[in-house]
């Protein structure tokens, strides 16, 4: 079989069968998008490996395995990646409803110059050069 007729069988069980490919995914995924992602991406896998496989036996099945096999990849791939944040995250990160300290006016000449002392006979603060 030439690759032509091969992309051509392909093609015409995608026609017949792919809505029964997307519904049976959208069942395992429960996102449409998500479903018709995967089998586009099984319709590829096959015009890709068929030359060197041929057509299975029963290609409808042959979709709808390779595509539910890419959702279970890909949603151990996620949950790999949401436990992998959750253990980055320290349990004492979450931000706290407390007020932060202010500074008092003396700490804060104390940082600028070094020196809490430093007024001017009228009671106002030095600047710093």
């Amino acid at each position: 079989m030439s690759a032509t007729d091969l992309h051509r069988t392909i093609e015409a069980v995608w026609r017949i069968e792919s809505a029964r490919v997307i519904a049976g995914l959208t069942r395992l995924t429960r996102d449409v998008g998500l479903a018709e992602d995967l089998a586009q991406e099984a319709l590829a896998a096959a015009l890709e490996q068929g030359p060197q496989s041929g057509v299975p036996d029963n290609p409808a099945a042959w979709l709808t395995a390779t595509a539910k096999r890419s959702a279970i990849d890909l949603f151990r791939r996620n949950a790999v990646a949401k436990r992998k944040h959750e253990e980055l995250e320290p349990a004492n990160s979450k931000p706290s409803n407390k007020p932060r300290p202010t500074l008092q006016k003396k700490n804060t000449f104390s940082l600028m110059c070094g020196t809490p002392t430093q007024r001017r006979k009228d009671g106002g603060l030095l600047r710093c050069s």
